[in-house]
């Protein structure tokens, strides 16, 4: 079972992250994958194989995981203009691995 990390939508900055588990059992035919990030998106994918070597691989599946609150803040807050009833700020981006989701 293979699966690679879609960071366009949280991380678009950092590079695709991906990984891969073998399971070693002819009649096996589903595995939970665990150690993902929280609201990313995962394509995920199986190769079979067997003593005279791999098969093809299957059709890719997308799986998005569940997003959770932010674990990091935004960066510095800056002061813009102050008028007679309102203010503009500015701040920083939130860490990218710190987002666990889309920031909307």
């Amino acid at each position: 079972v293979q699966w690679q990390r879609d960071t366009s939508i949280v991380c678009p900055d950092l590079n695709d992250i991906g990984s891969s588990i073998t399971v070693t059992s002819s009649n096996f035919t589903g595995r939970t994958i665990t150690g993902l990030e929280p609201g990313n998106r995962y394509t995920i994918t199986v190769i079979v194989s067997n003593g005279a070597g791999s098969g093809p691989v299957s059709n890719a599946v997308t799986a998005m995981t569940i997003a959770t609150a932010p674990t990091g803040a935004p960066g510095s807050i800056t002061l813009v203009t102050v008028t007679l009833n309102s203010a503009t700020v500015q701040w920083g981006e939130v860490p990218c691995l710190q987002r666990n989701g889309e920031i909307t």
